[in-house]
């Protein structure tokens, strides 16, 4: 079966979108790019330029001294170092680093691995992105890049579909990112825009399932502009199973050790209605709500109440209201609301407090109807 695959060292000539890839890349992180670039045999300078060791250091030199504008070090990627183009590698490379820079760049949903009842934890990435390789080959000319988070224990996945050998950028639609937690059944993605996705959703299915153990890839109803976040709620660690009230046991707020010193408890707090409130959101909430990992910036859940009949029971009647929060930081405005006492911080539902782990639902007769 013929390889419909592009690689790594297939050119692409400089076009707005390139340039665009360059320009929205800090000074930093565009030098240290054209330093791995000139030790990378499929990135490797361009006929007739200078010799590559003249080049590393050059680029070294400006990242040492910083007295160099962006526009000087794309210039000289583009006329001197890599004239006749990059390759795919740099192409994926520019986009990853793009996103390792800027963790809200993309939208991000979660999905379990596994069958409908047991989840399934993927014991080895790499041979996992040669199976999805194998998978969509045969199907579309196909670019795929992998590297490991540089900060975060997961595994991502760059998915670059191509209009057979031709040497332009795909429009952004075509590329595809997954990222695969370290010791997690889960697996991130970007969010699903057309059937082209599902398709690459599929194959990463058959990529995961082994012979005897086929996986499916079940939705989790929980949808983050922020990779941090997703890696908080999702991946392993202590957080995943204690968000909102719990937090605090997760960061060791509660528990202390017999060697620590021991801090002199707080006065009780007042009976006075807006200090409670504080305080009480503070528990509800967690007290990090700030924190990028911890920035929800949507909520969305439908709610299926009974309406009371003349008696006071459960009638037959039972609208459907969709009820949306949107902003910069949804669980911090909906705290900041308790704190005024806008909002009742003892009886706000877990589900609007992050609790839950989830950024959508059904909420039918109060309570949660949703797939972890």
């Amino acid at each position: 079966m013929k390889a419909h695959r592009l690689s790594d060292s297939h050119l692409f000539s400089y076009s707005k979108a390139v340039y665009r890839l360059f320009l929205r890349l800090s000074k930093p992180s565009l030098l240290r790019l054209a330093l791995l670039w000139a030790d990378d045999p499929f990135c490797s300078v361009s006929k007739g330029s200078v010799r590559p060791a003249r080049d590393a250091s050059v680029y070294k030199e400006w990242l040492e001294s910083g007295s160099v504008s962006r526009r000087d070090i794309v210039e000289r990627i583009v006329s001197v170092d890599w004239k006749a183009g990059l390759s795919a590698k740099q192409m994926a490379m520019l986009d990853m680093q793009y996103l390792f820079d800027h963790p809200t760049a993309l939208r991000w949903t979660a999905r379990r691995i596994g069958d409908a009842e047991t989840a399934v934890t993927p014991f080895n990435a790499e041979s996992i992105v040669t199976a999805l390789r194998r998978a969509l080959d045969s199907i579309f000319f196909n670019h795929i890049y992998s590297e490991r988070h540089p900060a975060l224990p997961l595994f991502l996945i760059r998915i670059q579909i191509q209009n057979a050998y031709v040497r332009v950028l795909p429009p952004p639609r075509r590329i595809f990112y997954m990222a695969l937690p370290f010791g997690s059944p889960f697996l991130f993605h970007t969010m699903i825009r057309d059937s082209l996705h599902v398709m690459l959703l599929q194959a990463m299915e058959i990529s995961l399932s082994l012979k005897h153990q086929p996986v499916q890839l079940f939705h989790t109803n929980l949808t983050v502009r922020n990779i941090e976040a997703m890696v908080k709620r999702k991946g392993v660690s202590r957080h995943p199973s204690a968000l909102g009230a719990w937090s605090v046991y997760a960061k060791n707020e509660v528990d202390t050790s017999p060697i620590d010193p021991q801090e002199k408890l707080p006065d009780p707090v007042p009976e006075d209605v807006l200090e409670r409130q504080k305080y009480m959101a503070g528990v509800r909430f967690g007290k990090d709500l700030d924190k990028i990992e911890d920035v929800l910036d949507r909520l969305a859940f439908r709610l299926e109440e009974a309406c009371l009949d003349e008696d006071g029971a459960s009638g037959m009647f039972r609208p459907s209201v969709t009820l949306v929060f949107e902003g910069g930081n949804v669980l911090g405005g909906l705290k900041e609301m308790c704190e005024k006492a806008i909002a009742n911080a003892e009886q706000i539902p877990s589900w609007l407090t992050g609790e839950d782990g989830v950024t959508e639902g059904v909420i039918y007769d109060g309570l949660l109807q949703t797939t972890k």
